[in-house]
């Protein structure tokens, strides 16, 4: 089981870049096929408005509203940047809180199941 973070790139003559963990999460689980795919996050899931764990995201949309600016410093796209990328994955995928590590390599659901099929 991989675990994945992104960091700074530098790039020959074109400087310094930012190499999200999000884009590194879905080019790796395509790659290898993987069945399921976790993201940890700080949150127990991805938030509706009211500050509610949302169930299911089937499309970007649906959901753009509630996934505003991130409470910590992101670089990479915050929260919509991860619903983004892991919607363009060919399997599903669930965003989850600390708490709920055990949970889900346990073989549970928790948090917020993405899911673009």
């Amino acid at each position: 089981m991989p675990v994945l973070h992104g960091d700074v790139v530098a790039h020959a003559g074109e400087g310094v870049t930012v190499l999200s963990g999000d884009e590194l999460v879905t080019g790796l689980a395509d790659c290898l096929g993987a069945r399921r795919v976790g993201l940890c996050s700080t949150v127990p899931g991805v938030l509706d408005a009211d500050g509610e764990v949302i169930d299911a995201i089937t499309e970007f949309d649906s959901v753009a509203a509630a996934l505003g600016d991130s409470e910590s410093t992101d670089v990479s796209g915050g929260m919509a940047g991860k619903v983004r990328e892991l919607l363009g994955l060919s399997g599903t995928a669930r965003i989850f809180g600390p708490d709920a590590v055990g949970p889900f390599l346990a073989g549970d659901a928790p948090g917020t199941l993405i899911d673009s099929d």
